[in-house]
């Protein structure tokens, strides 16, 4: 496979990432949303060089100071003595002609040449202070906790590879022996020694280990075209308007953000895999350049990279495969449950995904667990869904039927139709009960999403011909997502037991009365924000555009 060139998008144009972050390559495909990339996080590797050279620049000024002190008290001790000895310069004409700067055993020509060498030093040590400052905000306080391997189940991202089961119980069991005769050994050894009087220390616990991940993932969106307030449209050749919607992405990601973290943070303890999510570790906008035209700018959303890939290249590689090779429904139903209460969560505070399909949900490395993930920011998944209807766009194959019969038969090109009169959450119910229904049949079954009768014979076909005891309940549940009329459609809060249902008001509630009995913030909420989610700057690297300026040095472009 032939891959780009590192750092040069799809169109040739080349791009200029956030400090501290280096592209490794980027990934065959096409996306509605943008070009996706491997890029490696190296801002702690730079930061230790820079730290190593900062001190040696201020070493050498430390120098630089001792040596023009040096030579302005030779030159002092000189001048007294050309004073007392009447050889002082009568004018400057009489320096000039006496002066010579070559000779370096004149305190004046060291002291010269020292000070002019302290400024060129110094310079070089405001850039590498700029450049530490810049690299703050793409330092990532990110780290990975890989957990072991499940036993009885079967991995999500090679679910046509039967384990053999009773090795790995039989492994499991051993180690679970050893571990209760060490556990005894240890007992009867503290016994004997309080017996004797004697204190044995406790045995030390190995930590668990946290992985510094260096390759991440990130999604490059370009913003759409600017409109300004009355009314008039600008396109991205017409100017370098697109910078001002670039840092929308950017802030509506960081929204994002906060409320994954949290999430994260209170129900999975900073194990986004627990949870079913994949976080958004930085976001930032970027410059794309190419020779001739203007820089224009977008936003990068970077992600941990999942090494397994999605769920959608697994159903690809099942292409011809037969039907058995489909998920285990007790696997299946444990991933839905989990990610049917991250979406309620993030509903509960009015973030939807907007584009749920296979390719959009994740497969964790140990290969049991989902993780839904490339959550779409609200003003690109209004632009998307007005160009779609305009026809300029391709239709999602996994859509409800409401949305496909907006984009195809009526064609609403009013984005405020797509997110006030039609609902995005529900949305994403019917497209996540699609995704379960053919990971667990698959078939392809977005080709029937506006055919009830189909939909319901493929999932009495689906729970009458598995012996599984987890079907019936599997398949309740699909069949409540796919609910054609959106109205009786129920949200993702309706959808979660009821014990997580009391869990998310709970939270809300503990929260509310910690901010008004003056506690501060909950202590989950206190971990997720010391993460720097929000740097300052956010490692913007678009140049300001060179837009002409009135007499008032207000930019042509201030209306944007």
């Amino acid at each position: 496979m032939n891959m780009q060139a590192p750092g040069y998008g799809a169109l040739g144009d080349k791009i200029l990432w956030p400090p501290g972050f280096v592209a490794v390559q980027r990934m065959p495909g096409n996306a509605a949303h943008g070009e996706t990339w491997l890029i490696k996080n190296d801002a702690n590797a730079q930061k230790e060089e820079l730290t190593k050279e900062k001190a040696k620049l201020e070493e050498a000024i430390a120098r630089l100071d001792v040596g023009i002190e040096q030579a302005a008290q030779h030159m002092e001790e000189e001048q007294d003595e050309a004073y007392e000895q009447d050889e002082h310069y009568d004018d400057e004409m009489d320096y000039a002609e006496r002066f010579d700067p070559h000779d370096r055993e004149d305190p004046e020509v060291l002291l010269e040449e020292r000070q002019q060498l302290k400024t060129e030093i110094e310079d070089m040590l405001d850039e590498v202070k700029d450049k530490l400052k810049e690299l703050e905000s793409s330092s990532l306080n990110f780290t990975w906790e890989r957990n072991e391997l499940p036993i009885a189940l079967r991995r999500l991202d090679k679910p046509w590879e039967d384990f053999n089961h009773e090795l790995l119980v039989q492994a499991h069991l051993e180690a679970r022996a050893m571990q209760a005769a060490e556990k005894e050994r240890l007992e009867k050894e503290a016994k004997k020694a309080a017996k004797k009087g004697k204190k044995v220390a406790a045995p030390k616990v190995a930590p668990k280990v946290r992985e510094v991940p260096s390759i991440y993932c990130a999604k490059v969106m370009d913003p759409g075209a600017a409109v300004a307030a009355d009314g008039r449209v600008f396109n991205r050749s017409d100017a370098a308007y697109d910078d001002a919607g670039a840092k929308t992405l950017v802030k509506e990601v960081e929204v994002f953000m906060k409320f994954s973290w949290r999430y994260i943070v209170e129900r999975g303890k900073f194990n986004f895999e627990q949870v079913g999510l994949l976080p958004v570790v930085h976001t930032a906008t970027i410059s794309r350049s190419r020779a001739g035209s203007r820089p224009m700018s977008g936003a990068a959303t970077i992600t941990p990279f999942m090494q397994n890939g999605s769920v959608g290249a697994v159903i690809k590689a099942l292409a011809g495969k037969r039907s058995t090779y489909a998920y285990k429904p007790d696997l299946l139903l444990a991933n839905a449950k989990t990610l049917v209460s991250c979406m309620a969560f993030l509903e509960h505070h009015g973030i939807y995904h907007g584009n749920i399909h296979p390719f959009n949900i994740f497969v964790s490395d140990d290969g049991f667990r989902l993780l839904i993930g490339d959550f779409i920011p609200p003003s690109e998944f209004k632009r998307w869904l007005v160009q779609v209807a305009k026809g300029l766009a391709s239709v999602p194959p996994y859509c409800s039927p409401e949305y496909y019969t907006a984009l195809t038969e009526r064609r609403i090109q009013r984005a405020a139709v797509y997110v006030n009169t039609l609902s995005p959450h529900k949305h994403d119910v019917f497209c996540l009960g699609l995704v379960m229904l053919q990971l667990a049949t698959l078939q392809n079954v977005a080709a029937y999403r506006d055919k009830p009768r189909r939909l319901k014979g493929i999932l009495e076909k689906f729970q009458n011909n598995n012996d599984s005891p987890e079907a019936p309940e599997l398949a309740k549940l699909i069949s409540r997502m796919l609910t054609i009329n959106p109205a009786e459609r129920p949200p993702f809060k309706d959808l979660v037991d009821v014990q997580d249902r009391w869990t998310l008001q709970a939270s809300d509630w503990v929260r509310g009365f910690a901010e008004v009995l003056g506690f501060g913030k909950t202590p989950g909420e206190e971990l997720y924000l010391d993460k720097s989610l929000t740097p300052p700057g956010m490692g913007t690297q678009t140049p300001p555009p060179d837009s002409k300026k009135d007499k008032n040095d207000k930019s042509t472009c201030s209306v944007m």
